[in-house]
């Protein structure tokens, strides 16, 4: 069995870590080395899920035995990825229902035979509850965000992220705060920081209220501008979540690109359902050596990238050389 674009993504997620934080990652797998080294190739190979960064199954590799070496030594900010999770799902049904007892909370990737990202959950029933509440008041207001999976799968990559590399998370984009407070549950975890920009500011006491009755609002800064010509004010942002004004988001990049760390990751929402708003975007961040994938992890789908920047010098060299020719 083949996992093209499950390669594809574990080769943008783990390359972009290396990048950043100059190691390399540790995978645990019930497979056989040779399948894992078919997804993964530039890996160190450990014995046990407590020494792992990613640990790689699939639903007939979690047996009792592993699901309590999970339970009780799965690192918090760890990705667990189980493959064919469409093709075998009858095999354990109660697969997720168990991890979710146990405080690991599940993404799903509709990629190859389906995907599943589990990490454990750093969050309360306070935070539960209050996401809700926003994502439920975003629908009443004709705002549309991220939903829970998407929103899930955002939660576990920051942290997977920055907790190798304690840095800035920027957000473009933030409606009444959904997207935001998942990004700064992960971001207070780890102990790194998110900006957060939008250009429309009557939400901005409603969403610094929020976080505030989850003690969230010391970990974002909510600024209040446009992205595309906003003075980013620092640099090495390892991360980007990008779900403002479509037709713009190639200028949101090229304003921030500069500030990004090497090998950072971008995930920009709507890339399905607004492609036709979107070509400059897309055709830029997938062309190489950028590397990109995108998943309909919700009904507006999402573009991930690894990046690779352009320095401003090399971007004035081209357009010289195109301009005298």
């Amino acid at each position: 069995m083949t996992y093209y674009q499950t390669n594809y993504l574990l080769n943008i997620l783990l390359k972009s870590v290396e990048i950043v934080c100059e190691g390399k990652i540790s995978i645990y797998s019930t497979f056989p080395r040779e399948v894992v080294k078919s997804l993964y190739s530039d890996y160190e190979e450990v014995d046990s899920v407590v020494h792992a960064d990613v640990i790689i199954s699939d639903i007939s590799g979690v047996d009792e035995e592993f699901f309590k070496m999970i339970k009780y030594e799965l690192d918090d900010f760890a990705l667990f990825l189980v493959l064919d999770t469409i093709l075998d799902i009858s095999i354990n049904p109660e697969l997720t229902r168990r991890f979710y007892l146990e405080g690991i909370i599940a993404s799903y990737l509709p990629i190859d035979n389906g995907v599943t990202i589990y990490t454990r959950r750093g969050y309360g029933l306070a935070f539960q509850k209050l996401s809700r509440e926003v994502y439920c008041k975003s629908l009443l207001n004709d705002i549309y965000p991220i939903d829970f999976n998407t929103a899930k799968f955002l939660y576990a990559i920051t942290k997977f992220i920055l907790n190798r590399k304690r840095s800035y998370v920027l957000e473009i984009g933030r409606g009444y705060g959904f997207s935001t407070m998942w990004i700064a549950h992960a971001v207070m975890e780890t102990g790194g920081f998110l900006l957060s920009i939008d250009n429309k500011c009557d939400n901005q006491d409603y969403i610094y209220d929020t976080l505030k009755k989850v003690l969230l609002h010391n970990h974002v800064d909510l600024i209040c501008a446009d992205a595309k010509d906003y003075r980013i004010p620092v640099n090495d942002i390892v991360l980007v979540f990008i779900d403002g004004k479509k037709s713009e988001y190639l200028k949101y990049l090229e304003n921030i690109e500069d500030h990004l760390a090497e090998g950072a990751i971008i995930v920009a929402h709507n890339t399905v359902s607004h492609t036709h708003e979107l070509k400059d975007y897309l055709e830029r961040v997938y062309t190489p050596p950028n590397k990109s994938i995108t998943m309909l992890t919700d009904p507006g789908g999402i573009t991930i990238t690894y990046f690779e920047k352009t320095r401003r010098k090399d971007r004035e060299k081209e357009l010289y050389k195109i301009s005298s020719s």
